[in-house]
């Protein structure tokens, strides 16, 4: 039995790992002798998570619990991409938490109704801020997925259930983890606070129940009676009656009213028919209602234990929960939809819509940083891609989204339509700009000429149109097709107009005259999806049945657009369904491809090879979109979803290697404004771009990604430590006298007081120095690499040294005259500084040689480079003014030309405002 449950259910709840790792914490166990329960091999092995090779989900997501806040203003859903907050009387979406590839599987609101508890996939807690959506903690101890949270009574406390088979204690204001209770010999999938929050109660798949004593973790009893798995527990409102549902087809009610509860059976309520996943007591505690995943909802009057109503909800009830005044229900379905009903009649109150409706269309902004989506439902959505979270939804179509197309600026976004119009938004606003009317029949695709003027348009009603976009201007009819035009795309110099059409063929046309230039045949079905290569040498084609049967060769043709032979090039097949979309990689070396057989395909533009298949979607894959750095595609899919895929990996992809990408954290931006953080960031990406252009990289792509991070991507790079120290030293130069020098990297060496402080050289020598810098980098206004070559041939003094026989301190190093520095130029005030800092230090005394100079260190980003010895041609060259020391210090070393060269730009282009951390690196 519990095998056909569990193919029924699958879908509908997330299944914990057994896992056998000590937890930390306090261990506290109970029972140690009860029998390991064998699941099932199916269950044993599930983690749900994202696919293989996927990144982020986006879109609505599958429903997984409803949870009211304790005032009743407003209603959590946790679903498949994160916690939607909605007001709990209209029920007008506020804000979805962490969407970004989140499976939440519980949420609980604080008593005080401040804070959202929210649990995922990934073995965390989240615990979120109402009011304003900020994540303000995140709580990890667990090691496998975590089923169930519970706010104590008092709201100090979290109780957590997991697959991991414990229940952690957690302290909310400090996120520390306070205990670690053992004993259940399966996931712990259901625990709930008694009223007064001196006992816990646990639920779980060893079909037993838990009563523990919060305050010292010690396990009152076990309450036994169900067949098979526990899966959802709940206090009546005075304590005294426990509910519990299972996958046993019943509901218990248990008595724990005594102090030292004896868990006494009260009754057994057994008319489900089907697996309870969720029970809940209403406010006055008089009535019990349950979410049958097969049937209905059950109330149950809990006195007598008879059934009072059952209301049929049309699919699996994964979740129920009273509104706090006891008038209103929220049920959650497995179909995706939130109901609301009268509590007292079961009446139909309210249907809430908008979960995984079909995904039509996507589209990547020019810079990457946003993706737009069309859907089924009528709405574009506009997603931040960094941060994964919903930034627009735009509204105004009376009928299904069918294309979506950002201009080459980014500025603004086009939208086709089932009710035959084009809209064209404001992608910062999300305001309509204008609506584009003119086709009798649905619009199934848009495109925008590269140059950002003109805009395509194929109809249901076989013909093209061509809009000026700044006027919204019909400029162009063209016609010729002999069925519907599926869709559109211009050639990168946006002279030809691809269009392909259920008559199966793709015709060329001239963007100008509109005069019909060829037409391509060979499909054996509707032509669905066309796609130019950037280079527009070549030209891609995917068709297949628009019926679910999906008739046709599903296969993807490449015509060669360079040699005027309008014959395919190369026939890709391997597809078992239509083919929706194609999208070039913007190298053009890649096309990726979707299919109704839910796949998406990479394939080998050069010798048509299939690179990889992606899997995850559920449903047919209906578009694909590269990121216009070829990392990321974009996928969406009639399941509901966006799935981000990851294509630059090159182990999983045999793509070829072409550089190294980057994404930096800049560090200690949290506490900033809006304002202030975007400032910073906005310098960084200025920084960065200043320094990659004068390292003669002026490719690289950077650009920031969110709120707290940058994308670097370097093509061609093959030194990824030179790009890295490049890009990742704040490059904050500083000045500081040395105290003592140690003689090798095991000298010990402690400040004598706090205004000293140990640095160390890059051969690991330690050096005491003042903390205190006497100078820093900011008035630099050049840094330059030099050969001591050409400063004996110039005769420059660099710190009073010539040569090794001018000045015996010379390192060893510098005795070659191909030896490099970096002989470093300051402005007015920065060396009106330096002569400051000279007057303040010692010179050496030729004539007395144990009386040295001072030593000043060169320090980069806390690392002494060079440790300078003051002469006294020096200070007396400082004595003359500060043009004599302007272009008189240096950074010595055992450099290489490349190292030498990074060390001088990035002292050139100035130190970034913050440090920043690689956070992630790969081949791309």
């Amino acid at each position: 039995m519990k095998r056909a449950l569990l193919a029924i259910g699958y879908g509908l709840i997330l299944l914990g790992l057994i896992a056998c790792t000590q937890q930390d914490g306090i261990s506290l166990h109970g029972e140690v002798n009860q029998p390991e329960i064998s699941l099932p091999d199916e269950i044993e092995q599930a983690e749900i998570s994202l696919p293989d090779g996927a990144t982020a989900k986006l879109g609505a997501g599958g429903i997984k619990e409803v949870a009211y806040s304790p005032r009743g203003e407003y209603l959590a859903v946790a679903t498949s991409i994160g916690v939607e907050l909605r007001q709990g009387d209209t029920y007008e979406l506020v804000r979805t938490l962490g969407a970004y590839a989140s499976i939440v599987n519980s949420v609980a609101f604080s008593p005080d109704g401040e804070m959202i508890a929210s649990t995922s996939n990934g073995h965390t807690i989240n615990l979120w801020s109402v009011e304003t959506g900020d994540l303000m903690r995140t709580l990890t101890g667990h090691t496998s997925f975590i089923d169930s949270v519970a706010f104590s009574p008092d709201g100090t406390t979290l109780a957590s259930g997991s697959g991991d088979k414990t229940i952690k204690l957690w302290d909310v204001a400090t996120g520390d983890l306070v205990r670690t209770l053992t004993g259940h010999t399966s996931s712990v999938r259901s625990v709930a606070f008694s009223p007064d929050g001196i006992t816990l109660a646990s639920g779980s798949w060893d079909e037993t129940i838990k009563l523990w004593d919060v305050p010292t973790g010690r396990l009152m009893t076990t309450l036994r009676g169900h067949t098979s798995w526990v899966q959802c527990i709940a206090f009546s409102p005075d304590g005294k009656t426990l509910a519990s549902g299972s996958w046993d087809e019943t509901i218990k009610l248990w008595d724990v009213a005594t102090a030292s509860p004896s868990g006494e059976l009260i009754r057994t309520l057994s008319d489900q028919m089907g697996v309870v996943y969720s029970v809940a007591f209403s406010p006055d505690g008089t009535t019990l209602v349950s979410a049958v995943g097969e049937s209905a909802i059950k109330l149950w009057d809990v006195e007598t234990g008879e059934l009072d109503r059952a209301i049929t909800a049309n699919g699996f009830i994964v979740s129920v929960a009273f509104s706090p005044d006891g008038t209103t229900l929220a049920s959650g379905a497995e179909e995706d939809v939130i109901k609301l009903w009268d509590a007292e009649t079961g009446e139909l109150q309210r249907t809430i819509t908008g979960y995984t409706s079909q995904i039509t269309s996507v589209a990547f902004s020019p810079d990457g940083a946003m993706l737009a989506s069309g859907s089924e439902d009528k709405t574009i959505k506009l997603w931040d891609v960094g941060i994964g979270e919903l930034v627009h939804t735009l509204t105004g179509h009376t009928s299904r989204i069918t294309s979506v197309a950002f201009s080459p600026d980014g500025a603004m976004l086009a939208s086709g339509s089932g009710d035959k119009t084009i809209k064209l938004w404001d992608v910062a606003t999300g305001d309509l700009v204008r609506t584009l009317t003119g086709h009798r029949e649905a619009v199934r695709s848009v495109a925008f000429s590269p140059d950002g003027i003109t805009l395509a348009s194929g109809s249901s009603f076989d013909t093209i149109k061509l809009w000026d976009v700044k006027t919204g201007e019909l400029l162009n009819t063209l016609s010729g097709h002999g069925d519907d035009v599926i869709c559109v795309a211009f050639s990168p110099d946006g002279a030809m107009l691809a269009s392909g059409s259920g008559d199966k063929t793709i015709k060329l046309w001239d963007v100008e005259t509109g005069e019909l230039l060829n037409t391509l045949s060979g499909h054996g079905d509707d032509v669905i999806c066309v796609a130019f290569s950037l280079d527009g040498a070549m030209l891609a084609s995917g068709y297949g049945a628009m019926l679910a049967s999906g008739s046709g060769d599903k296969t993807i043709k490449l015509w060669d657009m360079s040699t005027g032979s309008f014959f395919p090039m190369t026939i890709l097949s391997g597809h078992t369904d239509w083919i929706s979309s194609v999208a070039f990689s913007p190298d053009g070396m890649i096309l990726a491809s979707g299919s109704g057989d839910k796949t998406i395909k990479l394939w080998d533009v050069a010798t048509g090879d299939l690179v990889r298949t992606l899997t995850g979607h559920t449903s047919s894959v209906r578009s694909v979109a590269f990121s216009p750095d070829g990392i990321t595609l974009a996928s969406g899919s009639m399941d509901g979803t966006i799935l981000l895929w990851d294509v630059s990996d090159e182990e999983s992809t045999s793509l070829p290697k072409r550089g190294i990408r980057l994404v930096l954290e800049a560090q200690g931006v949290e506490e900033m404004t809006v304002k202030q953080r975007d400032d910073t960031l906005n310098r960084v990406v200025a920084i960065l771009r200043n320094r990659v252009d004068q390292y003669g990289m002026a490719n690289a792509e950077i650009k920031r990604m969110g709120t707290d991070r940058v994308l670097v991507n370097f093509p061609g790079t093959k030194d990824p430590t030179q790009v890295r120290m490049l890009i990742g030293q704040t490059a904050m130069l500083q000045f500081h006298k040395v105290i003592e020098e140690g003689t090798s990297s095991n000298s010990d060496l402690l400040p004598s007081s706090s205004a000293q402080e140990v640095l160390y050289n890059r051969d690991g020598i330690p050096y005491i120095v003042d903390t205190e810098p006497l100078l820093t980098g900011a008035a630099l206004t050049d840094a330059l690499v030099r050969t001591f070559q050409s400063m004996q041939n110039t005769g420059s003094v660099y710190n009073g040294i010539k040569s090794r026989e001018d000045n015996p301190d010379t390192p060893q190093s510098m005795e070659n005259a191909d030896s490099l520095y970096i002989a470093m130029t300051f402005n007015q005030e920065g060396a009106q500084q330096f002569v400051e800092t000279l007057r303040k230090l010692k010179g050496d005394n030729p004539d007395t040689p144990q009386n040295e100079g001072d030593l000043l260190a060169v320090v980069l980003d806390n690392v002494i480079y060079s440790a300078l010895r003051i002469t006294q041609s020096i200070k007396d060259a400082a004595a003359k003014g500060w043009r004599n020391v302007q272009s008189t210090t240096a950074i010595s070393g055992k450099f290489t030309k490349e190292e030498a060269t990074r060390i001088a730009i990035v002292l050139r282009t100035g130190a970034l405002p913050v440090a920043v951390k690689v956070v992630e690196e790969k081949w791309n």
